[in-house]
């Protein structure tokens, strides 16, 4: 919730609240009414707007601070990506004032209830509200760029993708490589996309069941395809390498890509250099007639060729795979 809207929130529902008072006094005796004393009205009128807005401006911002998870309590797959994209020190710090704001909100509602109960003049209790109003708005000024802020980080963290905390294979290679098609080949299924924060692609995922456990797979197109990424694709690059385990860097050895196998190959090394994980190549599209020999790459780098129509080499690949992380 941004500053404005908290703001009007707090006091519209103070002024229903007020309006929906009921300042007639019966007199069961004699059947009659009659209204309270103008002073008891404005001063219990003035009151309920004092704690009604204190007391749900104290709720909200509360329930702003409680409703974004320690970090404690979040996976470590989800820590990662909530550190790199947001920042759980800026969390921390957000909530930590936005708590000392709703506290210093409820000190001020008690001051200014007892300051209320003294006065005997309707103008002076009136302007005594909107001191206290102003008090409250001057503190919620404070926390604006917090709120502001976390209803920022929420948005964010609401698209992350779901993922699970299970060993993770980061597939890597530029487009067209048939990374789709080798991930069905490998898990037995249709990879599934997942929405990702500043990507227009997302993330494709797949799994591959392996004893007690799965083995998570994860393309990342718009990432780690782009030679000019901005800071967030480059967090978000980042916080992928820390996930994952092991890195499958696909070759296709037919260049019908649209990449010669000298431009992949360059890719290829710059992805080595930049990551400390253990690298899978993998020379896919061997099958193509008319494809360049696969030892192009091979006489270069350990490599596994497949072909995801006839099946050759995907059980060679699921065994280095499984090797590899060491399962």
């Amino acid at each position: 919730m941004s500053y404005d809207s908290l703001l009007d929130m707090v006091f519209s529902e103070a002024s229903k609240k007020a309006d929906r008072l009921d300042f007639t006094v019966k007199k069961t005796r004699y059947g009659t009414t009659r209204m309270k004393p103008v002073e008891e009205m404005a001063q219990q009128k003035e009151g309920v707007r004092i704690s009604s807005c204190a007391n749900r401006f104290y709720l909200k911002l509360m329930n702003i601070v409680n409703s974004v998870p320690k970090k404690k309590d979040v996976p470590e797959i989800y820590n990662i990506f909530a550190d790199e994209l947001v920042g759980w020190d800026r969390i921390d710090a957000a909530q930590t004032k936005i708590k000392k704001i709703a506290n210093h909100v409820r000190k001020l509602q008690g001051k200014y209830l007892d300051k209320l109960k003294k006065l005997d003049n309707t103008a002076r209790m009136r302007r005594t509200r909107k001191e206290f109003y102003g008090r409250l708005a001057g503190d919620a000024k404070k926390v604006r760029n917090d709120l502001d802020f976390l209803s920022s980080a929420s948005g964010i963290l609401k698209e992350l993708p779901s993922l699970k905390d299970e060993p993770t294979v980061i597939v890597a290679g530029l487009p067209n490589v048939g990374k789709t098609s080798l991930l069905k080949s490998i898990t037995g299924s249709k990879p599934k996309i997942q929405p990702y924060p500043f990507t227009t692609k997302g993330l494709m995922m797949g799994y591959l069941p392996y004893r007690y456990t799965e083995i998570q797979f994860i393309d990342t197109p718009g990432l780690l395809d782009r030679k000019k990424k901005n800071s967030i694709e480059v967090h978000s690059q980042i916080a992928l390498e820390k996930i994952g385990q092991l890195v499958m860097y696909v070759f296709d050895v037919s260049e019908t890509c649209g990449y010669t196998i000298e431009q992949q190959m360059k890719f290829y090394k710059r992805m080595k250099r930049e990551s400390d994980k253990p690298m899978i190549a993998v020379v896919n599209k061997i099958d193509v007639i008319g494809v360049p020999s696969p030892t192009e790459i091979t006489k270069t780098i350990k490599a596994i060729k497949v072909s995801c129509d006839s099946g050759d080499g995907v059980e060679e690949l699921k065994k280095e795979i499984v090797e590899k992380l060491k399962l």
